[in-house]
C-alpha cells in the first residue's frame, strides 16, 4: 500500500501529467471507498484515507 501512494505522489509530480493522474486517481479513490464500505473498513480509516487520498489528488498547487 505504501509503495502505490509513492507511486502515485511521484506521478503527480511530473507536470505534463497532472490531468490524466488526477483522473485516474478519482478512479481509484472511488473504487477504494466501495471496497472499504463493502469489507466494513472502520469509519476512522475511512475518512483518514480519503482525507489522504483528497489532499494527494488535490494539492493546492493547483
Amino acid at each position: 500500500m505504501l509503495l502505490n501512494r509513492l507511486k502515485m505522489k511521484e506521478q503527480a509530480e511530473q507536470p505534463y501529467d497532472y490531468a490524466k493522474f488526477h483522473a485516474q486517481g478519482q478512479a481509484i479513490l472511488d473504487m477504494w471507498y466501495e471496497i472499504a464500505l463493502a469489507g466494513k473498513v472502520p469509519s476512522e480509516q475511512i475518512a483518514a484515507d480519503h482525507v489522504y487520498f483528497k489532499n494527494l489528488l488535490e494539492p493546492s498547487r493547483w
